[in-house]
C-alpha cells in the first residue's frame, strides 16, 4: 500500500509546527512535510510525481504565490484523482471560501485557535481524504 503523504503548505513556520504536530497524532496518516515557501512546495511536488501527496493543506494568504495560485498550478501537474486539496485558513471572508473552491479546493477549513480542535478537525479531514 502506497505511504498516506500530507503536504502542508504555510508560510507560518509557528502555524506549520502546529499543523505537523497535529498531523503526526492522526493514526491514518504516514508522512506530513511542510512547506514554508508556497514555490518550492509547487516545485518540489511537480518535480517528484510519484510521491505526490493524497491530501495538500494550503493557507491561502501568503506572500507572492497565494494559496489559490498554488492549488491551481499543483491541479494542472499532480494525479487529481488521487490528490485533494484543503484549504486551512484564517480567513473566514465568503469571498476568500468561493475563490478557494473556484481554484480547485475540494473543501475549506478555518483554523481553530486551540491546538485540540485543530487535531480534532484534521484528523477527521485525513479519515475522509486518505
Amino acid at each position: 500500500m502506497n505511504p498516506q503523504r500530507v503536504a502542508v503548505i504555510d508560510d507560518s513556520a509557528e502555524d506549520g509546527d502546529l499543523i505537523l504536530r497535529a498531523l503526526r497524532e492522526c493514526p491514518v496518516v504516514d508522512e506530513a512535510i511542510h512547506y514554508l515557501d508556497p514555490e518550492q512546495a509547487v516545485e518540489a511536488l511537480r518535480t517528484a510525481p510519484e510521491q505526490s501527496p493524497r491530501l495538500v493543506l494550503v493557507d491561502i494568504k501568503m506572500p507572492g504565490l497565494d494559496g489559490f495560485s498554488v492549488i491551481r498550478n499543483l491541479r494542472t501537474s499532480l494525479p487529481v484523482e488521487k490528490c485533494h486539496f484543503a484549504v486551512l485558513s484564517s480567513s473566514q471572508d465568503p469571498e476568500d471560501v468561493h475563490r478557494a473552491h473556484a481554484s480547485g479546493a475540494n473543501t475549506y477549513l478555518v483554523k481553530p485557535v486551540e491546538f485540540q480542535q485543530l487535531k480534532t478537525m484534521l484528523c477527521s479531514l485525513c479519515d475522509t481524504w486518505l
